[in-house]
Order: C-alpha cells, then structure tokens, then sequence
C-alpha cells in the first residue's frame, strides 16, 4: 500500500477510534512503529499536528478541529453501514477489513460524540467455511483476468469428476448465497461452467487473450431459475403449496414472472416458467410435505425420486 494511502488511513483511524498506540496503529496500516512516527512528522509539513503522549496509557490523538474532510455523514446512516459490518462479519465477505477500514473512515466525519449504540444480534443458520486471505487472492487474480481478457488455468475439484486441471475464459464474478462463482467458458468441456471459488485448488493467469461475447448477460444465463443451475430449456412450474408454507413462498419473488393465487383456506397455486430442474427439485423438497408438484411430469417424476431414496436411507 502506498505511503500516501498509509497517511490517510491513519489520520482516518486516530479520527475515528481517539488515541491509539503506536503498535495498534502499526498493525492496522501494515508497517514498522517507526513510519508510524515518520507519517506523524510528515503530517506536520502539511500543517496537520497529531499530537502524542507517552506512558502505559499514552498514544498519537488528533483533536476534532483539525479536520480536513467533512462528508456531512449523518449518524443514522452510519448506523446503516455498521448494521451492514455485522450482517458482512457473520456471512465471511472477503473484503470485510477493507469495508471496516471504509467505515472508520465514514466514522470520521461526524462531528460532536461518537455514535453510541449496542451490537445488535443477527441469526443466521450457517457461514461459509473459508479461507478468507485465499478467497481474496482468488477473486482479485479473476476480476484482472476478466478486466484484461486472459485466460486462466485451474486446478478446480468438482462435484461428480471430481479434481481436474482445466483452462477457462472468465466472463464474470457474483456472489451467490454467500459463496464468490465464476462464470466462464471452460475448454476442457467446450460450454459455459460456473465454477465455485471455494473448490478453486490452484489458479494461474496466462498471458493467452480470448474475446469474450459482447452480449454475454449474467441475468439472461441464470433465466429462472431458482438457483445458479440453469438448463438450456425452460419449463412450465405448477405447485400447489399448503397453508402456512404457501404464506412463506409468497412472501418472497423466486423467479420474474412468477403467479400466485391464494385458495380459501390459504394456500396457494405457483406457476412459472423456470430453468434450473436439480435446483428446483431441491427447493420443492425443502418445503416438505406442504407441496404438491402439479406441472411438469418430469419435475414431479425427479422429485418422487429424491424423496425415495431419502426415505431408503432413512
């Protein structure tokens, strides 16, 4: 990082957080104690004084009135941006300590006391199990070879072929409950893949260039479906689904397009035109004994099968 961006993150920390130790500053910037001292004096050239203290509870500080930048950030919407910090900490988002350092720079800007506000408690079922630092690494080395249209070679473990090296052309990058994929066309299969990062063993950008389709679209690859899984074709979707799961389902827009009429006594007829058979097998299974799969046979025959053999092994 550069010492320009060094300077400013730390005049952005002392505003934020008050008087901090030369260690803990040294820490958040990635440097030696003594550039933090250096970075001291070379703020003082440009008119701007931190002060410092010494002893057990001594530190570099920097009064109010010395500010330089002032984004009329109001405390309502810093309480926004920290609901967000949380819901990001809990769900493992990659660029967690660049969003923090984002904030604190926000944090910054309020003039007067600091909001005051307890942690909130979010309940989530699960995280992903990731490492945080490789998952980076992977991202930044796609999102250059998109940008620059260069190929990349993998060493990828997938779920039925299990570990293969391959060489795709990456079209794009999303997140998807959680999880960073990578859209791309991989030459080992000669079709469009996506390719889950977590399951990325090795990854090389190579110097070859490809041309990438102008009207590739991410929306119009995903269709309808209800996951990442698309099929080639759509199908007509029929559910009717019990009352309070049919309360749930309609609470929530799965596909564009979808209809949904209410009954009597609460449940509900889905109807969609949908892509994505495994996905949406999994979703109906989901919702238990509520559903009953009116349209397509094919649908309704794949789902009796998954039921089965839940049944056999249990």
């Amino acid at each position: 990082m550069g010492k320009a961006i060094n300077m400013l993150n730390m005049l952005a920390l002392l505003r934020a957080r008050g008087k901090m130790q030369s260690r803990e500053l040294a820490k958040e910037l990635g440097v030696k104690k003594r550039m933090v001292r250096k970075y001291k004096n070379d703020f003082e050239q440009l008119g701007i004084y931190i002060d410092s203290t010494t002893g057990k509870y001594g530190g570099y500080y920097i009064s109010r009135d010395n500010s330089i930048l002032d984004l009329g950030i109001l405390e309502e919407e810093l309480r926004v941006l920290r609901g967000v910090e949380e819901y990001l900490e809990q769900e493992s988002f990659i660029f967690l300590k660049e969003y923090k350092m984002i904030v604190d720079k926000v944090r910054a800007t309020l003039k007067g006391d600091e909001v005051k506000g307890e942690k909130r408690d979010l309940i989530f079922n699960s995280k992903p199990n990731i490492n945080l630092e490789e998952e980076k690494e992977k991202y930044i080395n796609i999102e250059e070879s998109i940008k620059d249209n260069k190929k990349i070679k993998l060493k990828y473990f997938a779920l039925k072929s299990g570990l293969k090296e391959r060489v795709v052309r990456p079209y794009r990058i999303y997140l998807y409950q959680g999880f960073w994929y990578m859209v791309a066309h991989c030459e080992l299969r000669e079709q469009l893949r996506q390719f889950k990062l977590s399951r990325i063993k090795e990854l090389e950008v190579l110097d070859e260039g490809f041309d990438k389709p102008k009207d590739f679209s991410l929306k119009d690859y995903l269709g309808g479906s209800v996951g990442i899984v698309p099929d080639v074709e759509s199908f007509r979707v029929e559910l009717k689904i019990d009352y309070p799961i049919s309360i749930k389902v309609s609470e929530r827009i799965w596909v564009e397009g979808q209809q949904i009429t209410f009954n009597e006594d609460n449940s509900i007829n889905f109807v969609a035109q949908m892509t994505g058979m495994g996905d949406i097998v999994n979703w109906i299974l989901s919702l238990g004994g509520s559903v009953e799969v009116i349209e397509s046979l094919a649908l309704k025959d794949r789902v009796r099968k998954e039921a089965k053999r839940i049944f056999e092994k249990n």
